[in-house]
């Protein structure tokens, strides 16, 4: 096994890591092809001990995308809830009895 390629992919996880910690999920993409590169060029060695760290730093990698992509679909089921809050909402009369108020239209207001 080379010891490169193993250093190679462990500074190229960190990268990955880096990207997910600071929200730049763009930065992902460019770092598919090189690490498929690399881990193809691993793959004879995959039982070897000696990736054991490499391991490591891919699963945690996986728990940190994981965790983003929990974070993206939240964000997105928030900004559907606030596009219905603005078309219609709920509120209560008097008597305690949910009135449902529609919105006159679908403009969205824009400020400079």
């Amino acid at each position: 096994m080379n010891g490169d390629m193993v250093k190679d992919l462990a500074a190229l996880l960190e990268r990955e890591r880096t990207a997910l910690i600071g929200g730049r999920l763009d930065d992902l993409g460019g770092l598919v092809a090189e690490k498929q590169e690399i881990i193809a060029r691993l793959a004879p060695y995959a039982d070897s001990a000696g990736l054991h760290g490499i391991r490591r730093l891919a699963h945690r990698n996986q728990l940190l995308l994981e965790a983003a992509l929990r974070g993206v679909s939240a964000a997105r089921l928030r900004l559907t809830e606030i596009r219905q809050a603005v078309r219609q909402f709920d509120t209560y009369t008097s008597e305690g009895e949910i009135r449902r108020v529609h919105s006159g239209g679908s403009r969205t207001e824009r400020r400079a």
